[in-house]
């Protein structure tokens, strides 16, 4: 196989601190411990994730109560609550 060529990317932002990139046209599915516990950083990660139109967003370990009551309202249709067990099919 020879070199691939890279591929486009799209840059979000920075407004939570935190600047993805993905494949250009591809949808996100963000599946991890937020570490959102309290404060403006909420808001402030809500806003920046619904800018992603995400297909999913999946909270785990480290994301508040408060946190993932946040993202369920910002983000109604993609929320899925997580457990020990929960299983996606994307």
């Amino acid at each position: 196989m020879g070199p691939t060529k890279p591929r486009s990317t799209t840059r979000t932002p920075p407004t939570s601190g935190v600047s993805p990139t993905r494949p250009a046209g591809s949808s996100t599915a963000p599946t991890a411990g937020f570490h959102l516990r309290d404060g403006d950083i909420i808001p402030k990660t809500v806003t920046a994730l619904a800018a992603e139109t995400p297909a999913v967003v999946v909270p785990a370990h480290c994301t508040s109560w408060k946190a993932q009551q946040a993202l369920a309202a910002g983000l109604p249709g993609v929320f899925r609550p997580n457990a020990v067990g929960s299983c996606f099919q994307l």
